[in-house]
């Protein structure tokens, strides 16, 4: 029989994991409160959680036995904190920590031991650790610095200091107004980026902290710190815009706080044990800096004659320097619990071209998150500008740079023009070859554009762009023997990628940089099959309550999350569900009950709200299903024909998931009272919305070039809210509208998602047709037509190229094609094996990333019927879904398992077989497959 490639990949794929596997079961990947090896956590109860890693099927965990040491990783018994003892649990994820008070500013060494389900002891896992930082009740021994002129927006700050005796450790807890690189020693001591992330900056800013025992030297040392203005520090919009008409988001509220301001604390352990510590304060220095322009959205301008070689090291000389001023702030600061910005991978032109004597252009292949790097070499004063752009060949195209295809600048925010008005300026030094990138600034684009200041003073040696975010690489992996569908996959992750930045799910990474909550929930649960996203929704969830309180005592949820527009507070019910959808998301995909426990106070205060604000059970909002686009290629940004539908029909969703949240936290007065107003909401919405002439649910009727209906319908269908009686004739209903408009969904952002989940579970057939379809509206119509690497704001190509919310087609390509669905919060955690074998399909593979582990799966037809190969991790149960002709054997790993429709063998492993007419399935015990389905 003949192997593909796919095939071949995931056979050797399973060989090399078990190979890599321990003989026992074992404990791997350990992460404390979603991190590994966290540096600065503030919990004085943090959660470990660990994957567990095993050759054998059928396998997991019955029990585990934890052990933690203080500063020394022996585990003597005098060191030891916490020695869990042996418990009885199949858990993996999110233990809490239950052993002796933890001091502050202290490293801890952890381990764990685990039982397996025949009983036996695995070996001890690797030795991981976690350092805490300013645990509850604590916090930085000293104040807040910044620049005494106000004029300085990127100031350089310096501390010089000697150690005079042998240290043990030396730990660097930092946070910041604006944006701040930490160095010490004459380098940056690592290469986060964009720190720290955005918050609600009137409630709370993030501190992060750094190991840098190795970086500090016997006698004279300096700290070093440089910063920017970020998202909190920005300057305010004056006018048309900034200096050198620079593009500024007019919507972006500069907070209180508007001057770049540093907190900072060293702590140095000698091996004596004796302890000094250093803080930011009066007795540092403070300059200016060669980058003399930066801005949130604008960019950035650096004047390499400016530098000041040497500013971070301890021989530098700063009499000149000033004494900083001091900063007052009156929010929070919690822990930074986020994996770092970085930087990713670093794209080479795929072309360039000379437009004119001074402008060169570049085109990188594929539209990014991030910024650009230049070497330039050339007389001292000389300039280069540098701008990108997502567009090339009209204002809705991503095609190759050519001579005939020209860079397209269009784009405006209220009128504001972002990708022509967003730029770098370099001024050179005239000392050889030398580097530039952005320190403060990040940007999306496919396309750079260099205009020289004089083609005879300066030449350009080479240019990158360079991928920027929270994640190098998504984990998710899926092809087909379509290759449109492998370009489609390759859009959306990259899309995900490039607005994972800076702690918030971004709108997008150019003209709005902030967190929109009704484009999250379209694509969050999704998105978690490609990318570990725990920590980020984590601190995003708590951007909701800041948010909340930041808003008044009302119990409104912006819109937007953080809240940093020039707007009164406002919401919209659809928008804000993204709060208990994320909650509920942390639950099923992670097990993680602390997300209820934690936010269900708010959320109920959140509901509380919106209920008042309906009238008679209907409520109304602002958008509705934002950006649906119309017959003629227009598009509406707000639906008010349907929003009461919409908002109804989500009220009465969402008032069911609190009544399941009430359940689990046992407040029964609470789930009682949820469940009633469901009932109340269903029996409104049924009332008021549906119209018994037409069988149809509608709120009014559609304008001209417009179908509202085919919204109206699949999101009654989506959010459950009609009666079984009438579900036959509503799905009816949206398959004719799809089917006479030739397979285009004539949907916005909330109908598009409504579309993909109701035909995953109702006719995936009819899905894939619409996934196939290459004309507007539709997703091949981005990939074939408008030639896009990422996905569009619009379905036709107008606004920007990297918007997420059109992401949850990526539910159809993973967990259809590919076949695999996440059940975690099941009785028994879940994977579903369940590939939709469209018939011009010859095979599809995928591979997600999961809490519990990495799940494969793959398929492919043969001449004699087909065959899968996946593998799902420990502690699961796998459910195997399939369809088989009459008359077929079932082949498990070569060995007949199923004759004829009848079961003949029925290893240990095998749970149950259902092989009734209709869905036949199989229920495995957890591992690696090979399954062929052959004719008699």
């Amino acid at each position: 029989m003949r192997i593909t490639i796919g095939l071949l990949f995931f056979s050797l794929l399973f060989s090399i994991t078990s190979k890599a596997r321990p003989a026992s079961t074992e404990a791997g990947s350990l992460q404390c409160e979603y991190l590994t090896a966290p540096i600065g956590i503030d919990k004085a109860q943090p959660r470990f959680s660990w994957a567990i890693l095993t050759p054998e099927r059928d396998a997991g965990q019955t029990g585990y036995r934890i052990i933690v040491a203080a500063e020394n990783p022996d585990f003597s018994e005098k060191n030891i904190v916490w020695d869990s003892g042996e418990v009885p649990s199949a858990s993996s994820l999110n233990i809490r920590y239950e052993g002796k008070e933890l001091a502050g500013q202290t490293t801890y060494y952890w381990k764990v031991m685990l039982k397996d389900r025949t009983g036996r002891q695995g070996a001890w896992s690797a030795t991981e650790k976690f350092h805490t930082g300013f645990l509850p009740g604590t916090g930085f021994r000293e104040g807040w610095i910044m620049h005494p002129d106000t004029a300085v927006r990127s100031p350089l700050f310096r501390k010089a200091f000697t150690v005079e005796k042998e240290i043990r450790s030396a730990h660097v807890y930092a946070t910041a107004i604006g944006l701040y690189e930490l160095h010490l020693n004459g380098q940056k001591v690592d290469g986060s980026l964009f720190v720290p992330a955005i918050t609600q900056l009137s409630e709370r800013t993030l501190y992060s902290a750094y190991d840098v025992t190795g970086l500090v030297n016997a006698g004279r040392n300096a700290l070093g710190v440089w910063m920017g203005e970020g998202a909190s520090a920005f300057t305010e919009p004056a006018g048309a815009g900034l200096p050198g008409g620079r593009f500024a988001n007019v919507n972006m509220k500069p907070s209180t706080y508007r001057q770049p301001m540093l907190l900072l604390e060293m702590k140095i352990v000698y091996t004596d044990g004796s302890i000094a510590h250093i803080h930011s304060g009066e007795d540092w220095k403070c300059s200016d800096s060669p980058l003399v322009f930066n801005n949130f959205f604008g960019g950035e301008d650096y004047d390499a004659r400016l530098e000041k070689s040497g500013w971070d090291t301890p021989g530098y000389p700063d009499g000149s320097w000033l004494k900083p001023a001091k900063g007052i702030y009156k929010g929070q600061t919690s822990f930074q619990a986020l994996p770092p910005v970085q930087e990713g991978k670093a794209l080479e032109p795929v072309t360039a071209l000379r437009r004119n004597a001074q402008t060169f252009e570049y085109d990188f292949g594929k539209t990014i998150g991030g910024y650009w790097e230049i070497e330039v070499e050339g007389n001292a004063g000389a300039h280069v500008i540098i701008r990108g752009t997502e567009k090339c060949g009209s204002a809705r195209h991503q095609k190759p740079l050519t001579a005939e295809n020209e860079l397209n600048w269009e784009g405006a925010h209220h009128k504001r023009p972002f990708y022509r008005n967003t730029y770098s300026k370099y001024v050179l030094s005239g000392k050889g070859r030398e580097t530039y990138k952005p320190r403060f600034f990040f940007h999306g684009f496919r396309y750079v554009q260099v205009t020289v200041s004089d083609p005879g003073a300066v030449k350009i040696r080479s240019i990158k762009a360079i991928e920027t975010g929270h994640f190098s690489r998504p984990l998710s992996e899926f092809s087909t023997s379509d290759p449109y569908l492998g370009r489609l996959h390759r859009a959306i992750t990259q899309t995900f990628q490039n607005n994972f930045i800076q702690g918030v799910p971004l709108s997008n990474p150019n003209s709005e940089k902030y967190g929109w909550t009704g484009d999250v929930h379209l694509y969050s649960e999704i998105a978690g099959y490609s990318f570990l996203l725990p920590a980020l929704w984590t601190k995003w969830l708590n951007d909701f309550r800041d948010a909340q309180q930041w808003a008044g005592n009302s119990g409104l949820i912006p819109e937007t999350v953080p809240e940093m527009r020039k707007v009164a507070p406002r919401t919209d019910f659809s928008w804000t569900s993204a709060y208990p959808f994320l909650v509920r998301q942390m639950l099923g995909q992670h097990l993680d009950t602390s997300a209820v426990h934690m936010h269900y106070g708010s959320l109920k205060s959140w509901y509380g709200y919106m209920l008042k604000r309906a009238e008679g059970h209907i409520l109304g909002g602002t958008y509705g299903d934002h950006l649906i686009p119309g017959f003629e290629k227009q598009a509406a940004y707000a639906t008010q024909g349907m929003v009461r539908l919409i908002n109804t029909a989500y009220l009465y969703k969402i008032s069911l998931l609190m009544a399941e949240m009430a359940a689990l936290l046992k407040q029964d007065h609470d789930a009682g009272f949820y469940r009633e107003e469901a009932w109340e909401v269903c029996n409104a919405f049924n009332e008021r919305f549906y119209d018994a002439g037409k069988k149809i649910y509608a709120e009014n009727a559609s304008p001209p070039n417009f179908t509202y209906e085919l919204t109206a319908n699949l999101v009654a269908l989506q959010c459950g809210i009609v009666p079984e009686e009438k579900r036959a004739e509503i799905l009816a209903f949206v398959k004719e509208q799809l089917l006479s408009r030739g397979y285009r969904a004539f949907t916005g952002i909330l109908g598009t998602k409504a579309l993909v989940d109701v035909l995953q579970k109702e006719d995936r057939e009819l899905l894939y047709k619409v996934v196939l379809n290459r004309e507007f509206p539709g997703w091949g119509y981005f990939i074939d037509h408008l030639q896009a690497s990422t996905l569009n704001q619009n379905w036709d190509g107008g606004g920007d190229f990297n918007h997420c919310m059109f992401g949850s087609v990526h539910a159809f390509l993973l967990q259809d094609l590919a076949g695999i669905r996440l059940e975690y919060a099941a009785e028994v955690p879940t994977v579903l094996i369940d590939p939709f074998i469209p018939g011009n399909l010859t095979h599809a593979e995928g591979r997600v990333c999961s809490a519990l582990g990495n799940v494969s799966a793959c398929w492919k037809k043969t001449g004699e019927g087909i065959v899968y190969h996946f593998e799902t991790p420990a502690n699961t149960r796998t459910v195997f879904r399939f369809e088989a002709p009459p008359g077929y054997n079932l082949y498990i790993d070569g060995q007949l398992v199923i004759r004829n429709n009848s079961l003949i063998r029925s290893p240990e492993w095998l749970k149950k077989a259902e092989l009734k007419t209709g869905e036949k399935s199989l229920t495995l015990g957890s591992g690696a497959y090979e399954i062929k389905i052959v004719r008699e």
